[in-house]
């Protein structure tokens, strides 16, 4: 019984870890791109 919580609470972990790298990832996307859409604004008007 504990040692199948014990591998679930991990798995759970990398699970929370690999959804927040994810996250962070995708923000930095965007970042990226509302960046990029500033410097052509510039352009464009």
């Amino acid at each position: 019984m504990d040692s199948n919580f014990e591998m679930l609470s991990t798995e759970n972990e990398n699970f929370t870890k690999n959804i927040n790298l994810k996250i962070d990832q995708i923000t930095k996307k965007i970042v990226n791109l509302n960046e990029l859409l500033d410097y052509h604004k510039v352009f464009l008007i």
